[in-house]
């Protein structure tokens, strides 16, 4: 698949086709009311076309057979044919036409889309038109850019997807099982070939008709097509909505999907403006941004380049050129294709400027002997002081020449040095040296020479500049050099300064070319670089020479706007690692600038068709002007993942709980209880007016909470809480999200999802994650107004866990007990014990009842264990049991203890153990009970997983398959295999009384008891060669677990000591006696 811009450019005017293409297109009319919209989109068509029309069969026929054939000038044929209300528009596409569609060819498909189950998506249709057809009234261009494309390379043409719902992550939602059927029925396609399907969504395209005819001539008929009204999803013309492009892929061609919006829907480094001004007004270090003013029309470039040229002309024509390949570069709505006609612009880049911590702007100042171009922004500026922009210029003294249609050999306004041009120069820039607002060092106006070396007499400018400058009280400006191309000290040209430009010299080699590892959609003849080895080649030099250096630094590079395929870009920018440059830059800038010059260089503020620009984009948004705020402001670029701060009053919140959770609870009595015991225990109750969806739920909760859920609406919904999968969770997690919400603004929020199904969630190191695992959360916290983008960034709640739950198989009478030891120290963190005992409480298929064997408790540390035990949603009469231990002068460890008298207090037939700081999955127990069903052992395992998790922050940073090892008795006696919470015990085939301990025993405790409790025979050694994952052995980053420790060197000092050797031995004596017996 290939991205696609069709620009205005190549909208405007309709190419003359070498070989007269033979179109078909079918229009499936069910809502005739829109019949206007494809009237305006098809009168202009650039070719003789035959129209097939599918309509209801309500006798409209005729009529909207007579308006078409009036109205179309360019259809040779129209044909109307009312069909059955089943299949959608895709039903009468096959069934009525598609034999004769097939014949065509070039072939498209059009339909009066409404998506009336989605009331954000009513705009769609006309989003998927404009980009197909052209808007109302077009000249046919866009279409005619569609076939010559189809002529050429092209097999089918799409429309980008819509970022207003949550999609699963493979495509298939709820009809992969349907495609299958159809692939295997009638062709030769694997559906396993396709774990991922993209897809025109909303069902219109264009396509060659050879690469469509076996999907229009499926043997179907409309009894194959269930009746109105059909589900959202999951129907044959939803799967055959997703089979479009697989059906096409054994054919030759390319796929092309059309854009308005971004190139690649990835926005994990999105984020809306903060404001940093507060934090950042009195940084020593000042950060400067290149600031090109080529964004109004004139008449030189309307002569030179076509009417109406600015720089949004090509930037608006870019394509990408290689998979992965951010163009286009796409300004954010908030500031959208501006002109700067005017000085409001100049007002809101300067509002802009204040709150992201960029101190002022370096105008480009265009001057060719007397000449000016693009002065216009600096004199707005100049003309309105209440504006608050400092600035200064930079005299970009090189011929001006077709670069903007990236040609540089056709000169169009040739520099010419001489005394009198030296004169009238200063003379211009006067009046802005006078300027409170003109950037200065020592009071001096700072000006920059982009090319120094082009100056073939510098001191003669320096001089007469002084001398001018003198003449009118105006300190002499201190000139500052760009070293670039022969420039490489400032003093060979008599400045007082260089500033670095970075790229100039294309790293000379340093970091290596990557386009041949690219997957190219056109030949690349120009050079690619990766972003991260530039940045850090850059921010590892150090100054040049004895003289003041001003460093600078770029957030993004591509001018493919200007040169095409020869472009030279860097990829792979990312804010995060912009900011690890700026962050080298400042401290450099402090450990070698005097306070009053530490200047930053950023290029650039705008340079859109170069890709190099602070200004908001629609994929990054504000990330980039925030990253320069946080960096001035000394914060890390997480500090949003976990915020913690006090809500905005009265938030209003629409509580939506999802038909398939309510299916889910009504099959378990039990389930529903606790579900809704978590949620009436929730702390944004306490915060926030409510509302319940469906509004019967309101009667499940309690009747305090009631009262407030039931208050009705005086005020729109701020934020949409979707319960999409039933999970319990902790009282405070719904307040967590919301904090997390009003902080970053627009972006949906997920909560920290474990579940046996989905992996555990990885998010970026501000918490952004994939826009698909919304679609697996159980909740989901969405802003009531997404914006005309849709939704973009998705964040995670780190520290909001949640744990998903499933329905009983079994009857509650039948449900087996199981006993779960858990130790827990004083000093052990009582977060991660929150979470192992939410797991438990979500288990699956038996009824579980915490043991919690607690050392060293003082009241203060009972009381909040009882407190938490209490939030706990367990099943009635089942709440958790408290086992005290209590060491000498509490300073001992008790963990063998512990490990073994609770397990003498076991009431139940069965019983298991939980590290604090492990975790089970839901599934857990009852696949290991099923497994002691089946086999009548003593001992059933299962594994778990190798995972490393921040207790700071919450995140899980890494699951692995670690304990694969091991599959026998003898090989458990020789290497332990079993961590202690992947396998469950039947306590009435064991015989406790002849198992001992060590009371000192501090490490292989575990090992100890279980080289004790397992044998040859009674274990169900074969359960592990099922390799059945049932939970997550922790690697606590910040936090030390036993030998599980982040560090290879405290792993090391601890089984070096004496006392591990001691518990050593006797884990080796026993073992001895066990070979003996």
């Amino acid at each position: 698949m290939i991205p696609y811009y069709i620009g205005p450019e190549c909208e405007r005017a309709a190419p003359a086709f070498e070989k007269k293409p033979n179109v078909a297109i079918h229009l499936h009319l069910f809502y005739q009311d829109m019949l206007d919209e494809f009237v305006s989109r098809l009168q202009r068509m650039p070719c003789p076309f035959d129209l097939y029309v599918s309509v209801p069969g309500d006798g409209s026929a005729a009529a909207v057979r007579s308006l078409l054939q009036n109205s179309l000038g360019a259809a040779r044929k129209v044909i109307v044919e009312e069909v059955p209300n089943k299949g959608r528009d895709l039903g009468p596409l096959i069934v009525q036409f598609g034999r004769r569609l097939a014949e065509y060819e070039i072939i498209a498909h059009f339909h009066s889309k409404k998506s009336p189950h989605c009331s954000q998506l009513s705009g769609w249709c006309r989003h998927i038109l404009d980009l197909l057809l052209g808007p109302p009234g077009n000249d046919g261009g866009r279409i005619a850019r569609i076939i010559e494309r189809l002529q050429a390379d092209a097999k089918f043409v799409y429309p980008e997807g819509q970022t207003l719902i949550i999609k699963d992550r493979t495509g298939w939602g709820a009809n992969h099982a349907l495609a299958r059927r159809l692939l295997e029925t009638h062709t030769t396609l694997s559906i396993d070939d396709f774990p991922v399907v993209d897809f025109p969504e909303g069902s219109m395209f264009w396509a060659r008709g050879a690469c469509m005819k076996d999907f229009l001539r499926l043997p179907l008929d409309w009894n194959d097509f269930p009746d109105e009204p059909i589900p959202a999803d999951g129907t044959l013309a939803h799967a055959l909505e997703r089979l479009m492009l697989i059906f096409a892929s054994p054919y030759p061609g390319r796929v092309y999907r059309l854009h308005r919006g971004d190139s690649i829907p990835d926005y994990r480094c999105y984020e809306e403006q903060q404001d940093f001004s507060a934090l950042v007004a009195k940084s020593d270090v000042k950060v400067l941004a290149y600031y090109l003013p080529q964004f109004h029309p004139t008449p030189e470039n309307d002569r030179w380049h076509g009417e109406g040229f600015t720089e949004w002309t090509k930037v608006r024509e870019a394509n990408p050129l290689f998979e992965g390949h951010y163009q286009q570069h796409i300004p954010h709505p908030d500031i959208g294709c501006y002109s700067i006609e005017s000085p409001d612009m100049l007002r809101r880049q300067a509002d802009l400027m204040r709150k992201a911590g960029v101190f002022g702007q370096i105008f480009y100042h265009y001057w060719f002997s007397g000449k000016l171009i693009l002065e216009k922004p600096a004199r707005m500026l100049l003309e309105n002081p209440e504006i608050d922009m400092p600035y200064c210029f930079c005299w970009a003294n090189e011929n001006w020449t077709r670069r903007w249609d990236g040609n540089e050999e056709e000169i169009l306004l040739k520099q010419e040095y001489s005394a009198r041009d030296a004169v009238e120069f200063i003379r211009y820039l006067i009046p802005f040296f006078r300027d409170p607002r003109y950037i200065r060092v020592e009071e001096r106006p700072m000006l920059l020479v982009y090319r120094p070396a082009s100056l073939p007499d510098p001191r003669l400018y320096l001089e007469t500049w002084e001398k001018e400058c003198a003449a009118c009280g105006i300190a002499p400006p201190y000139v500052v050099g760009v070293l670039t191309r022969e420039a490489k000290d400032p003093r060979d040209f008599g400045m007082e300064a260089g500033v670095e430009r970075v790229l100039h010299d294309w790293t000379a080699g340093a970091v290596p070319e990557m386009k041949e590892r690219l997957r190219a959609y056109q030949p690349l003849r120009g050079s690619v670089l990766d972003y991260d080895q530039v940045a850090d080649f850059y921010s590892a030099r150090t100054s040049p020479g004895d003289f003041t250096w001003f460093r600078s630094i770029v957030p993004i590079w591509d001018n493919t706007a200007r040169y095409g395929s020869d472009a030279f870009l860097v990829h792979g920018s990312t804010p995060r690692k912009f900011a690890q440059w700026l962050k080298a830059l400042v401290a450099f800038s402090r450990a070698y600038l005097p306070p009053d010059r530490r200047f930053i260089m950023v290029n650039a503020w705008n340079e859109w068709a170069e890709g190099a620009h602070l200004e908001p984009d629609s994929r990054y948004g504000y990330a980039y002007l925030n990253a320069v705020g946080r960096t001035l402001a000394g914060i890390a670029y997480g500090a949003d993942l976990n915020p913690v701060e006090k809500l905005p009053p009265k938030l209003r919140i629409r509580l939506v709980v999802a038909d398939e959770v309510l299916d889910a609870l009504r099959e378990d009595k039990q389930l529903e209880e606790r579900f809704f015991a978590c949620l009436a225990r929730s702390t944004f109750f306490e915060h926030c007016d409510v509302e319940l969806h469906p509004p019967r739920l309101i009667g499940a909760l309690p009747a305090a909470v009631r009262a407030d859920v039931s208050k009705p609406a005086e005020r729109p919904v701020d934020w949409i809480l979707q319960v999409r999968r039933v999970a319990l969770f902790p009282p405070d997690l719904i307040e967590k999200m919301l904090q997390t919400a009003c902080r970053v603004g627009r972006s949906v929020v997920l909560s920290n999802a474990y579940d046996r199904h989905f992996p555990l969630i990885e998010a970026t190191e501000n918490g952004s994650v994939d826009a698909a695992r919304a679609f697996e959360a159980p909740l989901v916290l969405m802003p009531a107004d997404p914006g005309p983008q849709g939704y973009k960034n998705y964040r995670l709640r780190a520290d909001a866990h949640s744990f998903v739950a499933y329905p009983n198989t079994l009857p509650p009478k039948k449900l087996p007990r199981v006993t779960t030891i858990i130790r827990y120290h004083r000093k052990n963190d009582m977060g991660l014990l929150r979470n192992a005992l939410y797991c438990l409480a979500a288990m699956q298929d038996c009824v579980v009842l915490p043991l919690i064997a607690a050392q060293d408790l003082d009241a203060e540390a009972d009381a909040k264990l009882r407190d938490l035990l209490g939030q706990l949603p367990w099943p009635e009469g089942r709440d958790a049991r408290v086992l005290h231990f209590a060491s000498p002068e509490g300073k001992g460890d008790l963990r063998a203890r512990m490990l073994n008298e609770a397990l003498k207090q076991v009431s139940t037939r069965y019983a298991g153990f939980l590290d604090y700081d492990d975790l089970l999955m839901s599934h857990a127990y009852g696949w290991l009970l099923e497994r002691l069903r089946r086999t009548g052992k003593a001992v059933a395992f299962g594994r778990v997983y190798s995972t490393s998790y921040d207790r700071d922050t919450g995140l899980f940073r890494g699951r692995k398959q670690v304990f694969t090892y091991g599959f026998s008795y003898d090989d458990f006696v020789a290497c332990n295999h079993a961590p202690l919470h992947s396998f469950l015990l039947d306590l009435d085939q064991l015989d406790l009384r002849r198992v001992h301990y060590h009371d000192d025993q501090r490490y292989l405790e575990d090992y100890f008891l279980t080289l004790q409790l397992f044998t040859r025979e009674n274990a169900d050694w074969e359960s592990l060669g099922e390799n059945a994952y049932i939970g997550d052995y922790l690697h606590v980053v910040g936090g030390a677990n036993t030998l599980a420790m982040a560090s290879e060197e405290a792993h090391q000092a601890i089984v070096e000591s004496p006392e591990y050797r001691l518990c050593e031995q006797r884990v080796d004596a026993l073992r001895r006696s066990l070979h003996n017996t």
